[in-house]
């Protein structure tokens, strides 16, 4: 099953995709894997060729499965890049709050893909009631975009009472200026 599952990754097109989505439920454990890096495989080809509704149905079936957390976070973060405007900010906006750090971190690995002030906004508005650890995740990439209307969301953490943030937040303006 392994050979197979990688072979249609490789081919990547909507049939294997097929076949591999059929599959995936009945995989036995040690199979999985293979076909969820199979499906993973096929969605990115997909993507690539402009397929994104094919896409997204992978990257949805897999953000859905009760398995490993990087083939969850790694199937947000396809959907988030893969997804039209409107429902690209919805995803991230929503993983922006979730308590899920994997999820989470995934948003915010999407959301440095991605240019555009609207997303910096959303990662400067999920801070507010994070904790610090997700908070200092989100000054970093903001610090990375390097996007200057960043600058109030930093100073107010430079101010709060958390030494991680203010330490994020001052190096992140750093970044900016």
């Amino acid at each position: 099953m392994k050979a197979v599952a990688g072979a249609l990754g490789r081919i990547g097109n909507a049939a294997s995709a097929q076949a591999l989505q059929k599959a995936l439920p009945k995989a036995s454990a040690q199979n999985k894997l293979p076909v969820i890096e199979g499906l993973f495989r096929c969605a990115e080809t997909l993507a690539a060729e402009g397929r994104r509704r094919p896409a997204l149905a992978i990257y949805d079936q897999l953000l859905k499965l009760d398995g490993p957390h990087q083939a969850r976070g790694g199937a947000l973060r396809g959907a988030i890049l893969t997804s039209t405007n409107s429902r690209q900010m919805k995803l991230l906006q929503e993983h922006l709050r979730s308590n899920d750090y994997i999820l989470f971190s995934a948003a915010v690995q999407a959301a440095m893909e991605i240019p555009g002030g609207a997303v910096t906004d959303a990662l400067a508005q999920a801070m507010k009631g994070r904790p610090a650890d997700n908070q200092v995740l989100l000054i970093q990439a903001l610090g990375l975009r390097g996007d200057e209307t960043a600058m109030p969301a930093l100073t107010a953490a430079v101010e709060g009472r958390e030494t991680p943030v203010r330490v994020a937040a001052i190096r992140a303006m750093t970044e900016i200026a």
